[in-house]
């Protein structure tokens, strides 16, 4: 069976990582291991991960919590988890509001085994009102990066819209400038 690891980073999540974590213990087909990399929260997420282990070793599957004393943002705190994950198979990194399921786990493995050239990939996004959110968007340039900042509200729109991909067809990989972080 194949190992898939999972690299979720928390800060102050109580609110989602649950859910989060639920939806991947409803994952199959694969021997899972969960990396929790928790950036010094101040609520009750450790406690949270940690009362969810037991459904996960129900499951046979394995939730690790790495707590960091203080916040060091998601480059540093991502690295943590993969590095811990590096003998897996697939490595998906995933928010701690994300929720997964199995279509989206079982299509992006089988995109990369399709083809091999492609180092990463991000699934359609749907929010929870059920709106297409892109996880593909083009690199911005510096124009677009000033118009972010300016105070006028037609400036702000070109550079957001600009970034989106709006020619997305739902069915067909495309190459995109950068993922967002929610899963990849």
């Amino acid at each position: 069976m194949e190992k898939l690891g999972v690299v979720i980073l928390t800060w102050n999540s109580q609110e989602y990582i649950k859910k989060c974590l639920q939806s991947i213990i409803e994952i199959t087909g694969y021997d899972i291991h969960v990396v929790v990399v928790d950036n010094g929260s101040l609520d009750s997420t450790c406690k949270i991960v940690n009362d969810t282990q037991t459904l996960f070793e129900k499951k046979k599957k394995v939730c690790e919590l790495i707590k960091l004393d203080v916040n060091m943002g998601t480059t540093i705190s991502r690295n943590i988890g993969i590095l811990k994950l590096m003998k897996c198979d697939w490595i998906c990194v995933l928010d701690s509001d994300t929720i997964i399921n199995q279509m989206a786990v079982d299509k992006m493995i089988c995109d990369l085994n399709k083809k091999k050239e492609n180092g990463i990939v991000g699934p359609k996004m749907i929010t929870s009102s059920g709106v297409i959110q892109n996880s593909g968007r083009h690199i911005p340039t510096i124009t677009e990066k000033v118009c972010k900042i300016l105070p006028l509200r037609k400036a702000k729109e070109y550079s957001y819209n600009y970034e989106r991909y709006m020619e997305i067809d739902n069915k067909e990989i495309i190459p995109v400038g950068y993922l967002m972080s929610e899963c990849w």
